[in-house]
C-alpha cells in the first residue's frame, strides 16, 4: 500500500516546488518549496577554499583570515598554532580531494621534521591538522576522532 499520494506537481524556474499530497489516511497536504542545489548550500568556509584551489595558503594570508586564525587557536591552542605557523616556510597550494580542501609544508631544508599537513571537510564542516616534530607524530580533530580518510592523505605525503 501506498505511503503517499503526490499530486499537480510544479517546479517553476525560480526553483519554487508547489505540490499537493494525500497521506494513506486520506488527508491531504499542499507542499511548497525552493528547491536548492549542494552548491548553493556550501558553508562559508567551504566557498571560502574554493576560491583558492591551486593557491598557496601564504600567499594568500589563510592563517591571518580573523574566521580561520579563531578556528585553528581554539583546535590547536595557540602555542602549537604559532608552531604550525612557523613550520610552513615551504608550502603546497591547496588542493580538494575526497571531499576535503588540503594543504602541507615543512621548514626550510629540513623537509619532513617539521611538517604540518591540515584538511577541512566539506561533508563534516571539520578541520583537521597533523605536525610531526622530533620524529614524533602529533594530530587535531574538531570531531575529536582522525576519519581515516585524512589518515591516508597524511601517510601519502610523508
Amino acid at each position: 500500500m501506498p505511503v503517499e499520494e503526490w499530486y499537480n506537481v510544479r517546479f517553476d524556474d525560480r526553483r519554487h516546488l508547489t505540490a499537493s499530497m494525500k497521506n494513506n489516511q486520506g488527508k491531504q497536504y499542499t507542499v511548497e518549496a525552493t528547491v536548492v542545489s549542494r552548491v548553493d548550500k556550501d558553508s562559508d568556509l567551504t566557498l571560502y577554499f574554493k576560491e583558492h584551489i591551486g593557491d598557496y595558503a601564504g600567499a594568500f594570508g589563510m592563517f591571518k583570515n580573523p574566521t580561520i586564525e579563531g578556528h585553528f587557536q581554539r583546535l590547536m591552542g595557540i602555542p602549537d598554532f604559532e608552531y604550525l605557523k612557523d613550520i610552513c616556510q615551504v608550502e603546497f597550494p591547496i588542493e580538494y580531494n575526497n571531499g576535503m580542501y588540503w594543504s602541507y609544508g615543512f621548514k626550510a631544508h629540513q623537509c619532513c621534521d617539521p611538517a604540518v599537513l591540515w584538511a577541512y571537510d566539506t561533508i563534516s564542516e571539520s578541520f583537521y591538522v597533523w605536525v610531526r616534530m622530533n620524529g614524533r607524530d602529533y594530530q587535531w580533530s574538531d570531531t575529536g576522532e582522525i576519519p581515516f580518510k585524512f589518515r591516508i592523505l597524511a601517510e601519502n605525503q610523508f
